[in-house]
Formats: structure tokens, sequence, C-alpha cells
């Protein structure tokens, strides 16, 4: 079953949450990078952002050629149809 959009981006922002959770700039009380100043649990679910110390390479790099591997060059997050 191929995996939703929502379904990915929750995926990759909680593998993204789990390496700043990790980080010695992370302020878990507030769950801010102190590095960047963002709320990582709203960066972390953006497609297009990066942390600073390029923590989260590797997880782009993987999803990258998962989508190349799937025959998607890119998804367009800004355009997509919900159904209610």
């Amino acid at each position: 079953m191929n995996e939703s959009v929502f379904g990915r981006r929750k995926r990759i922002a909680d593998l993204r949450s789990a390496i700043c959770r990790s980080c010695e700039y992370f302020r878990e009380d507030i769950a801010r990078c102190r590095a960047c100043g963002c709320i990582m649990t709203f960066k972390a679910l953006l497609p297009d952002v990066d942390c600073p110390f390029r923590k989260w390479d590797e997880i782009n790099r993987q999803e990258a050629e998962k989508e190349k591997t799937n025959g998607i060059d890119r998804i367009d997050w800004t355009h997509q149809e919900v159904s209610w």
C-alpha cells in the first residue's frame, strides 16, 4: 500500500524530531531549538527547511532517493486536495 502524503510528512517529522530531541541545542520544556529559535514540532513538518547544523541531511537524502525510486520528482505540498 502506498503511503499517503500526510502519512509520509508525519513519518519524516517523527524522524527529524527524534534527532532534535537528542541535540544539545534542543530545549525540551518548550520544544524549541536554541540555535535557530524555531519551534521544532512545527519546523519538523515543513518539507523545505533544514537543521542549521545539517543534522537532517541523511533523512532528507534518503527521502529524496525514495521519491526518485517511486517516480516522484517532487511533491507539491501547496496543492493537496482534501475532501471532507
